[in-house]
Parts: C-alpha cells; sequence; structure tokens
C-alpha cells in the first residue's frame, strides 16, 4: 500500500512537469508572436525596412511590385537604389517613407501622361532624396494626403504640367527641395484648402511660375529661393493666404533674383499675403503687386 502510494505521487510529480513543461510552451508561442508584431507596428523593425534596386538586371524590383505586396495599415520603409522607370502610385498608406540611396532615381514610363509619383488618400508619405524626371506632373500629394518631402530633385514635367501639385486638402512640408525645369508651374498649391510649407527649398527655371497658391489654400515658406521662372516667382489668389519668412533672422529671407519673378497678390479675390519684412528684391524689376502687409 505505501509503495503504491510512493508510484502514485511519482507518478503525479512526473504529470505536473509535463503539464508546466507543456503550459510554457503554449504561453511562450503567443509572446514571441506578439512581440515581433509590436515591433513592426512601432516602425523601428528591421522586418520593415525593405532594401530594391530597380533596373533591367535580372532580379531587379520596382518600387510598385513591392507597395503591392505590403499591409498599407503597417509602418514600411523602402530603401531604393538604382534607375526606377515607373509611375508609382501609393493608394491609402500610413507610415510609408521611400529613401533613395544615391543616385537612385524615378523616371516617368507614361509618355508624360501620368504623375511620376501619385500619393492618394495617404497619410505620413515621405519620399527622401530621390531625383524625380518627367511625367505629367513629378509628383502629386491629393485626395486628403499628408506628404513630407526632403531633399528631393524633382524636374522635367512635360505638357504644360507642373513638378509638384499639392491639392484637394492635402498637406504637404518641403525641406531642401530642388523643382526645376518643368514645363508648368514648380509648385501648386490649390484645389481646397491645401497647405504646404516650404523651407530651404530651390524653386527655379520652371517654364510657368515659381508657387501658384489658390481656391482657400495656404502657403508658408522660409528661406526658399524661387528664382528665374518664366511666370510670376509667387501667386495667391481666390482666399489664399501666404506668409513668408520667421522672424528678423536673415537665415529665413525669400530671393527673387530675376526680373521677372515677382510677389502677386490677388486683392479681388480675397487672397492675402504677409511677410515679416524680409522680402529681398535684387532688381529693380521685380514687383510686389497687392498688399504686403
Amino acid at each position: 500500500m505505501k509503495k503504491m502510494k510512493v508510484e502514485e505521487v511519482g507518478m503525479k510529480s512526473h504529470l505536473s512537469k509535463a503539464l508546466i513543461l507543456m503550459l510554457s510552451a503554449f504561453l511562450t508561442i503567443p509572446v514571441v508572436t506578439f512581440a515581433g508584431q509590436a515591433a513592426a507596428g512601432g516602425g523601428d523593425s528591421q522586418n520593415n525596412e525593405i532594401a530594391i534596386t530597380c533596373g533591367d538586371q535580372p532580379g531587379n524590383k520596382s518600387i510598385s511590385g513591392v507597395l503591392a505586396h505590403l499591409d498599407p495599415t503597417e509602418p514600411h520603409t523602402i530603401r531604393v537604389s538604382g534607375t526606377c522607370k515607373e509611375n508609382v502610385v501609393i493608394q491609402s498608406f500610413d507610415r510609408l517613407t521611400l529613401i533613395a540611396n544615391p543616385g537612385a532615381t524615378i523616371s516617368d514610363a507614361s509618355g508624360g501622361n501620368a504623375a511620376v509619383v501619385d500619393i492618394e488618400d495617404s497619410q505620413r508619405i515621405t519620399l527622401q532624396a530621390f531625383t524625380v524626371n518627367g511625367g505629367a506632373t513629378g509628383v502629386v500629394c491629393g485626395h486628403h494626403s499628408f506628404c513630407h518631402f526632403k531633399g528631393n530633385t524633382i524636374q522635367g514635367a512635360v505638357n504644360g504640367d507642373d513638378g509638384v501639385d499639392v491639392q484637394q486638402t492635402s498637406q504637404a512640408t518641403f525641406e531642401g527641395d530642388v523643382i526645376q525645369f518643368n514645363s508648368g508651374d514648380g509648385l501648386d498649391v490649390a484645389d481646397g484648402s491645401s497647405d504646404a510649407l516650404v523651407s530651404g527649398a530651390k524653386i527655379q527655371y520652371n517654364r510657368g511660375g515659381g508657387i501658384f497658391v489658390g481656391l482657400n489654400s495656404t502657403l508658408r515658406v522660409n528661406g526658399t529661393q524661387i528664382v528665374g521662372n518664366g511666370g510670376g516667382g509667387v501667386a495667391i489668389f481666390n482666399s489664399s493666404v501666404a506668409r513668408f519668412g520667421v522672424g528678423r533672422n536673415p537665415a529665413h529671407r525669400e530671393q527673387y533674383e530675376h526680373g521677372r519673378n515677382r510677389l502677386r497678390c490677388g486683392l479681388r479675390t480675397q487672397a492675402f499675403c504677409h511677410s515679416g519684412g524680409h522680402l529681398r528684391h535684387r532688381r529693380r524689376h521685380n514687383k510686389l503687386r497687392g498688399t504686403v502687409a
């Protein structure tokens, strides 16, 4: 009887250990899974950073091909090398960052019929350090999107189209970008309460104006050169607002260097222009039209 009790206790002990091991294994699996998901959600995980090389060589990829396989609700960073000949549509993404390695380009593949990069209905999208060539508009930030552009060169839009369009209640920030040699305006901020903040940029040598602001939109410009454009330097119309410069720091002065570049403020359409007294005009033929407070 005593031997049976000892065996029974031993059996219970073995069962308890086995049960503990089973529970431990069962509980460990979800913890690992959730930890991986949490890291991806934070945007810092290397699992959410993808490196691709564009081009004609076998095995190379396209930005569009990678986007097609991503969950648009999760944060992703794509680092791009090479020459991407494609028209990239970013639709309904949140927390997407595209970063160019040195020399990476995105060039129009539509024959001038589509934007090279078209961002629609998306939030917290970053485009950084690319050279964007051609297209019917180089880059569009549209349909309630929030876009951040940093260190890009956007050039060569054809058929009278603009370098960058911010439209349809979208918001965009520009940090050190160059917008040049486009057949329309350099930057259009229009189509209903759109908002753009331009800092440390160069908007130059576009066939149309440097910047157009219209239809209840807002422009803020700091430390930016707007030079050599075929139309006006900045045109503000249709109940829009433009503010130039911050405080009295000379580094934040806007420069209008060529005779055709000027600030035009459409008084009849209730536009409002404001500067901190730091609009600098280097030639007598530069003009301010309208009221600058």
